[in-house]
């Protein structure tokens, strides 16, 4: 096993005969087993007889001291004991066979606070989770504490456990502080964990099934007292009287359908009355509060590198603690601007894509985990679909219209600008520019053209550059010389005229009549017409091939017409490769001729063949040229990107 990892189970009147279950299926998949006794009167004898057991350790508490202060107890044993993961279980959770084997797949990835489990309630035939194998969690009221794998440091990062809540959204009030905090929560729904909440009941009446909890008197006070708490504290006063809504709605079954009624209607109004005690109280947990609350609003859920930075600051924004949303409008946008036939059924087809990704393929889910980003699907982009926040952002032409149009309480409202996107529809393409929003763009040139040609103020547009991912777009041990039989090319395909693809292929073939030893290799969503049958093609790349492919290649070709920034050549500098392209994009801010890369003037194939062959035949230019181009993008860091990007945010608010 590569961790430590600890399992707990917390005891209070357990079902001996399911404790003993659970312990034998838990003890062989973890380092240890601890078991804390709240003050149990049936566990003498079991404890007595486990005490000697070699991986099981007890804490005898000799009162009920309350959920709260065990998972505490637990987390100073891991500390104290070098754990680093702790699985936390209820005494009446089954435990799955391949729970630990499971975890592990996935422990190991950045930002982790939470891996929880699928849960089946077997009283009321229900389940919390999804048909994806792994998913990103950002509601706080999706987990439970059983059977979640708990990074220990995360935990102690937020302070633990609240000790006053004793019972009931204890773990909630955790897992909220996790997500501000900026640690990600994730399902692995290949692990099933099969649980009993309360004594539930399904009552039918007049047509229509009423679940009952049946939980005594005393777990109904805490109930309604520490939701209301942690409903005012996280959501504020709207949610709150809504909370109340639902309290007192559930009151009144309670009266119609459960027993012990005067009691609990008791337990209710004591937690009506006391929750306010709570919220004046200094809290137990070191509570981080999200600074900003961010929305973006993106054109689509994939397919372009803007799109993926979109992705890269909503990441970093919410490890900083901000509360940091990406809306996708599923009503596809008219991307060509036009009214044609032709264009509307696009938009219709669009459509249809988004519907089957968004709720048969459920690709939200698995972009957000793979991104750590919280993405809603909304029907479109209006008020209604976008809750209020501090600062909204448009990331695109179609989606500035939409979010000028937004209330005032949706956000300082801040316009992205990562290309000059005038290709079809000038007229609409700079109307958009000229919408009262703060601008951010990514390039130099890109301002330059907001203020000459839409007259934009240029001290009220900042450029920030594009950072670069150093841990994942990296040298492979060191820049090769790359004197071997074959020189390695590689390139990226797209459907796209703008992106030149033809005249880099053109270039690569005169370049080969020079230099036979030559290898072209291309990637890219969709193989566009100028590929020639020759050439090795990985459509869709994961991104551990594509970083494979960039250290095993030479020079990298960038033939493109037009840019916003461009990713690939910043990512093929990075892994080592010396890039021969057009001086548009980031090569305008960033590109040094003959120094940190050969450029070219725009779809000029014979000027870029000469300098891949250039490149070709001097392997200590091409290797000059690669390292030059490394140290140059050393300098693009997603951190200082990131630093700007923030600031000028949380300058807007003051």
């Amino acid at each position: 096993m590569s961790m430590k990892i600890l399992a707990a189970v917390v005891l209070f009147e357990p079902d001996i005969g399911r404790l003993i279950k659970n312990i034998e299926a838990i003890s062989p998949q973890v380092d240890s087993v601890l078991l804390i006794n709240n003050d149990s009167t049936n566990t003498m004898s079991f404890l007595n007889e486990k005490v000697h057991s070699t991986n099981i350790c007890i804490i005898d508490n000799k009162e009920n001291l309350g959920i709260a202060v065990a998972l505490n107890q637990l987390l100073e044993y891991a500390q104290a004991n070098h754990f680093e993961w702790v699985i936390s279980l209820d005494q009446d959770s089954i435990v799955p066979i391949n729970m630990v084997q499971e975890y592990e797949n996935i422990i190991k990835e950045d930002g982790i606070g939470i891996i929880c489990p699928k849960i089946y309630d077997i009283n009321n035939d229900l389940s919390k989770g999804s048909n994806i194998d792994i998913e990103l969690i950002h509601d706080e009221q999706d987990v439970i504490t059983s059977g979640s794998c708990i990074n220990v440091k995360a935990a102690v990062d937020v302070g633990g456990f609240d000790e006053r809540l004793f019972i009931d959204f204890v773990d909630t009030d955790f897992q909220k502080r996790i997500l501000l905090s900026g640690y990600k929560i994730v399902r692995n729904n290949k692990v099933e964990l099969i649980h009993e909440i309360g004594k539930i009941e399904n009552i039918h009446f007049m047509g229509h099934k009423i679940i009952c909890t049946n939980h005594n008197p005393f777990r109904r006070y805490y109930q309604v007292r520490n939701r209301l708490y942690f409903k005012k504290k996280y959501y504020g006063n709207v949610s709150l009287i809504k909370e109340k809504i639902r309290l007192i709605l559930g009151t009144i079954k309670i009266v119609i359908f459960e027993s012990c009624k005067k009691e609990k209607i008791a337990a209710t109004m004591k937690g009506f009355n006391d929750y306010k005690d709570l919220l004046n109280e200094v809290t137990v947990s070191r509570v981080k509060e999200p600074k900003m609350k961010i929305s973006f609003v993106l054109p689509a859920l994939y397919g372009t590198g803007g799109i993926n930075v979109v992705y890269e600051y909503a990441n970093r924004l919410k490890k900083r603690g901000h509360d940091a949303t990406v809306y996708v409008p599923i009503k596809a946008y008219n991307m060509h601007r036009g009214k044609t036939v032709i264009d509307l059924i696009k938009q219709l087809y669009a459509t249809c894509k988004v519907l089957v990704d968004v709720y048969i393929k459920q690709t939200p889910k698995k972009i957000g985990y793979e991104n750590g980003v919280n993405i809603k699907a909304v029907w479109k982009i209006t008020d209604r679909y976008v809750k209020k926040a501090d600062i909204v952002i448009a990331t695109a032409w179609c989606t500035a219209f939409d979010v000028n149009a937004l209330k005032s309480s949706k956000g300082e409202k801040f316009y992205f600008v990562q290309d000059y996107e005038i290709w079809d529809n000038s007229e609409l393409g700079k109307a958009s520019y000229r919408l009262p929003m703060k601008k951010i763009c990514i390039a130099e040139w890109i301002k330059d053209k907001l203020v000459i040609e839409c007259g934009c103020k240029a001290e009220k547009i900042l450029v920030i550059n594009n950072g670069i991912n150093t841990q994942k777009f990296f040298v492979n041990k060191k820049i090769k010389n790359g004197d071997g039989d074959t020189l390695n090319c590689l390139m990226l395909d797209h459907v796209l005229e703008k992106k030149g693809v033809r005249y880099g292929v053109t270039a690569f073939n005169l370049a080969k009549e020079a230099i036979p030893n030559l290898k072209l290799r291309m990637f890219g969503t969709k193989k566009s017409q100028y590929v020639p049958s020759e050439v090795d093609y990985y459509e869709n790349p994961k991104q551990d091939i594509l970083v494979q492919l960039y250290q095993e290649s030479d020079i990298f070709i960038f033939p493109s017409l037009e840019e916003g920034w461009g990713l690939t050549p910043i990512e093929a500098m990075a892994c080592g490769c010396a890039v021969v392209g057009t001086n548009v994009g980031c090569m305008l801010d960033i590109g040094m001729n003959n120094e940190n890369a050969i450029l070219c003037h725009i779809a000029d194939a014979k000027q870029m063949a000469d300098g891949i062959i250039k490149l070709s035949q001097n392997s200590a230019f091409r290797k000059q040229i690669a390292e030059n181009g490394y140290k140059t993008v050393q300098k693009l860091d997603w951190e200082k990107s990131t630093d700007k990007f923030e600031q000028e945010l949380l300058n807007y608010l003051k």
